[in-house]
């Protein structure tokens, strides 16, 4: 028994909006992001995409988890970063401008994975393919990966 695209989207979408407490019909499309626009990150995505796996019958163990979501550790580079900028600042006020801006790039250099985000969103479009191809992998397309030159 083959089952309608509609059908599919639909389960997907409803899956990820009761596993994620949004409503549907307010928030979600294809393109909606996981992270970005549904704010799953670290652990809950991680948890999501488990739940997901098993309820679609989909293989992500080929899925790069690094590539499109935070963990929780890097949840913090928020603070990190706000507190970079607000020395900076504090530094602009108290020292000569190019002195700032060497340590500026200095410690841009060495903490460069604080300023780094994922390098890919996974999209609601994203994981309506894997139920249909039975698979999440990084081959698949995006519906908002940037486009190759």
């Amino acid at each position: 028994m083959t089952t309608a695209i509609g059908d599919i989207e639909s389960r997907v979408i409803f899956f990820t909006s009761d596993f994620l407490g949004v409503n549907p019909t307010e928030k979600i499309s294809l393109s909606t992001k996981i992270a970005d626009d549904l704010w799953a990150d670290g652990d809950d995505a991680l948890e999501f995409l488990e739940k997901f796996s098993e309820e679609f019958d989909v293989d992500i163990s080929e899925f790069e988890f690094n590539r499109y979501f935070s963990t929780e550790r890097d949840t913090s580079r928020f603070f990190v970063k706000l507190i970079f900028f607000i020395f900076i600042a504090f530094c602009l006020i108290l020292f000569n401008k190019f002195f700032i801006i060497l340590i500026f790039l200095i410690l841009l250099l060495f903490f460069k994975r604080l300023f780094v985000s994922p390098q890919f969103s996974l999209t609601v479009g994203d994981l309506v393919c894997a139920v249909k191809t039975g698979k999440l992998s990084d081959e698949m397309y995006s519906y908002n990966k940037p486009e190759q030159a």
